[in-house]
């Protein structure tokens, strides 16, 4: 079960180009308005008249800041002071970065190049789960299953790790400790976990199972 982003980065990056650039037109626009408005204002009658550059050098920068926080500001606090208050972690998974070009090398049977490229990623990123998860699976399909399983028990490890992620990390430290790497006491505390970590999981009974069996094939 590898972890496949969806968003990539590089998506994100074309969406902050657009959005730098509509933030561009927009204060350009409002500049000039503004310029033209305080040349307006420049007609207006006044005990002591003021050059037009003074209006200009006064209007053009307070209209386009007015601009810049009716338009830009304003509307972008509000919605996410609100839907931060809703969704404390927008965005968080959503920007994981993709691993797709490491998958390809894999998949084009370059395994020892994608495992490098998983971990520079792993050593550069902490507490990214991703290309542990990935890497992992990688690993546990021969190359060296015990740095699977290092992996697997390391995203567990990480904060924020969510309960989804450490059931599937639990799981397949279950699969291995009782296929590769030929570990079934292991294999007893994992299943253990997921007994009393993940209780309401579909999963937990079948695992409740498989503790109680093993126990009565010991007990023999």
């Amino acid at each position: 079960m590898a972890i496949h982003p969806e968003v990539s980065s590089h998506d994100w990056e074309a969406r902050d180009r657009r959005e730098r650039l509509r933030t561009t037109r927009i204060l350009t626009v409002g500049a000039f308005a503004s310029f033209v408005l305080s040349q307006f204002c420049m007609l207006v009658p006044t005990a002591h008249p003021k050059p037009w550059y003074v209006y200009a050098l006064v209007g053009t920068p307070l209209g386009t800041l007015i601009t810049w926080l009716g338009i830009i500001w304003l509307p972008r606090a509000g919605s996410e002071g609100f839907v931060s208050f809703l969704w404390p972690n927008k965005g968080e998974a959503v920007r994981e970065t993709s691993y797709s070009h490491i998958q390809a090398m894999a998949a084009a049977g370059d395994v020892a190049g994608a495992l490098a490229a998983y971990e520079a990623e792993i050593a550069a990123n902490p507490a990214a789960i991703a290309p542990r998860a990935q890497a992992a699976e990688l690993y546990a399909t021969g190359a060296d299953p015990a740095r699977a399983a290092k992996l697997f028990a390391e995203i567990r490890r990480i904060p924020g790790c969510s309960t989804q992620h450490d059931l599937y990390a639990t799981q397949r430290l279950v699969d291995l400790y009782d296929g590769a790497l030929g570990q079934p006491q292991k294999s007893l505390t994992e299943l253990r976990r997921i007994v009393e970590r993940h209780a309401a999981s579909r999963e937990a009974p079948f695992a409740r199972e498989a503790l109680a069996r093993r126990k009565r094939e010991i007990g023999r």
